[in-house]
């Protein structure tokens, strides 16, 4: 590591394990059952993300897709066997906010037990598709605290194209309070671009912005949430059919430099997992947001 950066005092690493068709709410790549018949790429990407850690000697959180362990087992028990922090990422990558109570319980135990089996360990941190936690799903603190998940890496403080919080969420780690108790949270660090609430440190974002922006916002901030998928380092991952101009120019920008960028930040900054970052943190004086379900 190069000792004249000036290094931000939590940045966090993670990536969210899922395939290049997991693209959400995209009615044409929507049926779970006939993803087995699409053409598989995560292997080649996993290696792609295995390969720059090991490079740097630094470790990450994988939020995994529960649909992938049960397909692609031997992916999830590398990232594991390699010393990476296994999160949930939900089973088959739904909205939350689209989800009923009993709907996003069952999803979660699912993801939650084959995650599990796989690895052979406690999962305890989660993550929701395309941070759909909303306001609109009061109880879905509760259910991740009975369900033993003690952190959640999900809220968006800002509007977002898939759920998002607009007010009262901070750029920075918090504690849930909810009827079952408390959850720490380790929320998406934003920027605010032209009046929009942009996640700068992850996704598109991420693959779009040059790296000497990258390595300002990140050295300039004392939090930051990185956030990758495996597609994001595939320059040859399809794009699935029917997508908008926009959000197909979204889905593959800068794809070719994303795996050179990750090196050099790999090389500059020292991230933590999940579970490294909650040591960081004194939890005694963070915010304490108040998410209670009268369900």
């Amino acid at each position: 590591m190069r000792p004249d950066i000036d290094q931000p005092r939590l940045a966090v690493l993670s990536f969210d394990i899922e395939e290049w068709f997991h693209v959400i709410d995209h009615p044409e790549v929507a049926d779970v059952g006939q993803w087995p018949l699409l053409p598989s790429r995560i292997e080649r990407s996993a290696d792609t993300i295995l390969e720059l850690l090991d490079r740097h000697n630094q470790q990450a959180t994988m939020f995994c897709l529960g649909w992938v362990a049960d397909h692609h087992p031997g992916i999830i028990r590398r990232l594991s066997d390699a010393g990476h922090e296994i999160g949930c990422h939900s089973y088959d990558h739904r909205m939350v906010h689209r989800l009923n109570r009993l709907e996003f319980r069952e999803d979660l135990h699912r993801a939650l037990d084959t995650i599990e089996q796989v690895i052979g360990r406690r999962v305890t941190c989660y993550r929701a598709p395309g941070f759909s936690i909303t306001a609109a799903v009061p109880w879905v603190f509760e259910e991740l605290l009975r369900a033993g998940i003690g952190v959640d890496c999900s809220l968006f403080p800002g509007t977002h194209a898939h759920g998002g919080i607009p007010h009262g969420i901070p750029t920075a780690p918090c504690v849930i309070r909810s009827g079952h108790g408390e959850l720490r949270a380790l929320p998406m660090s934003t920027r605010s671009i032209a009046g929009l609430d942009v996640a700068t440190a992850g996704g598109g974002f991420f693959r779009l912005l040059p790296l000497t922006v990258l390595q300002r916002w990140l050295q300039s901030q004392p939090y930051s949430m990185v956030y990758l998928h495996p597609r994001d380092l595939d320059a040859e991952a399809p794009i699935p059919p029917g997508l908008s101009p926009w959000r197909r120019f979204r889905t593959q920008v800068g794809r070719r430099s994303t795996a050179q960028k990750l090196d050099r930040l790999l090389a500059e900054v020292r991230f933590f997992t999940v579970k490294g970052a909650l040591q960081q943190v004194d939890w005694g004086t963070v915010p304490v947001i108040d998410w209670r379900s009268s369900a």
